[in-house]
């Protein structure tokens, strides 16, 4: 199957972040199961994939301020990468069990993608066994005990809601073809909420 990366139409736009939001709800449930049963290290792979979702959503929003054939190719190249995907989210303070900045700018670039590394680097932790130095053999459940699923499912539970988005909405932003980062407050507008942290303490409980 060939891989498309042009121009998205707005119901095409909405349909994908409707989606992605389903997806993620039904990822997010799954994580919350398999924390009650005491299977951390599962429970915290799905909810970083839960997580990725939403960073799709917040890609898809990029199809309105693009207007070429090579940002929509960027655009596509973000959406099927796990690490760009995984961009703005928060670092929980358990974080520190893998040396990873616990502060940072929202919007830096550089801390962005450290973020983002860090993220997919806990997803592989959690589902698989390795080496490590000084000899040593590590298992998903050396790292990723209750505490550290927890902060991980609470982020993705923060990061997802039902917050609607209509063609209507979609539209409008592309029907202004001047939209372009720095150039439109529109465009602005819709990269800094792409930009939006999370808040710091997720009022979602299990």
């Amino acid at each position: 199957m060939t891989s498309y990366d042009g121009p998205l139409l707005p119901e095409d736009i909405v349909s994908g972040i409707q989606l992605a939001q389903t997806n993620a709800r039904r990822l997010i449930q799954d994580a919350r199961i398999l924390f009650s049963h005491e299977r951390y290290p599962s429970s915290a792979a799905l909810a970083i994939l839960a997580i990725g979702e939403r960073g799709k959503a917040l890609v898809l929003r990029r199809f309105t301020v693009a207007a070429k054939g090579d940002e929509f190719e960027m655009i596509w190249k973000e959406f099927r990468s796990h690490q760009a995907r995984n961009s703005g989210w928060k670092l929980p303070p358990d974080m520190a069990v893998l040396n990873a900045p616990l502060e940072a700018e929202p919007g830096d670039v550089a801390t962005e993608n450290i973020r983002a590394a860090t993220l997919d680097a806990l997803k592989q932790i959690a589902c698989y066994t390795d080496f490590v130095d000084k000899g040593k053999w590590r298992a998903p459940w050396d790292i990723i005990d209750a505490n550290l699923a927890r902060s991980i499912l609470d982020s993705a539970i923060a990061m997802w809601g039902d917050e609607p988005i209509s063609e209507q909405e979609i539209g409008l932003w592309m029907s202004d073809r001047t939209l372009k980062a720095g150039i439109s407050p529109a465009a602005d507008a819709v990269l800094a909420f792409n930009a939006t942290d999370l808040p710091d303490e997720p009022s979602s409980t299990m």
